[in-house]
C-alpha cells in the first residue's frame, strides 16, 4: 500500500471510530455493531467482520488499529495480482478526482458562509471570529470527506487492466 493510501485508510477509520465515541465518552456495544456494519457494507469486500472480534477491546485505539489492519489486508488481497504501477496510477486518479470535487464544494461552502457572516453582528457575535471558527470546521469536514470518499472509492472499485488483443490472420486477403 502506498503511504498516502495507508494514511487515508488510517484517518478514515479513526474518524469513523471517533464519531461513535460521543455522547457516552466510550464505544458502546451498539457503536461497535454500527462500525462493523459500516465496514462490511462500504469498505471490506473479501472477508466480513463480526462484532465479536472487537467486542472485548477496551480502548478506542485498539479498535482503530485492529480495524485499520483488517481494511489494509482486504485492500492488499484485492490488489495483490495487479502490478504496482497500475495500482499507483489508480490511487492517484481516484485521489485527484475526490480532492477536486471536494475542493469545488468547499469553495462554494466558504462563499455561502461569507455571504451570511455579516448577519452575525446582529446576533451579538463577532463576525470575524465566527467566520474563522466556522471556516475551520468546514475545512476539517473537507479533509474528513476527502479521506472517507477516497477510501470508499479505492475499496469498492474493481481494478481492471485494459488488455488490447490483436487478431492475426494467416493466409491471404481477398481484394
Amino acid at each position: 500500500i502506498s503511504e498516502r493510501t495507508q494514511a487515508t485508510f488510517d484517518s478514515n477509520i479513526a474518524n469513523l471510530v471517533d464519531s461513535h465515541i460521543e455522547p457516552e465518552g466510550y464505544l458502546t456495544d451498539f457503536d461497535k455493531s454500527e462500525i462493523i456494519e459500516y465496514l462490511n457494507t462500504n469498505l471490506i469486500k473479501t472477508t466480513k467482520l463480526e462484532v465479536e472480534e472487537i467486542e472485548d477491546m477496551k480502548s478506542e485505539e485498539e479498535v482503530k488499529a485492529y480495524l485499520t489492519e483488517k481494511v489494509k489486508e482486504d485492500y492488499i488481497a484485492k490488489t495483490k495480482e495487479i502490478p504496482k504501477e497500475i495500482i499507483a496510477e489508480f490511487e492517484k486518479a481516484i485521489a485527484l478526482r475526490v480532492i477536486d470535487e471536494a475542493w469545488v464544494d468547499h469553495i462554494g461552502a466558504m462563499e455561502h458562509l461569507r455571504e451570511g457572516i455579516g448577519l452575525r453582528g446582529y446576533g451579538q457575535t463577532n463576525p470575524l471570529q465566527a467566520y474563522t471558527m466556522e471556516g475551520y470546521e468546514i475545512f476539517e469536514n473537507l479533509l474528513n470527506k476527502i479521506d472517507s470518499d477516497t477510501s470508499l472509492f479505492l475499496l469498492k472499485a474493481e481494478i481492471r487492466q485494459n488488455i488490447e488483443r490483436k487478431q492475426t490472420l494467416k493466409g491471404t486477403a481477398n481484394d
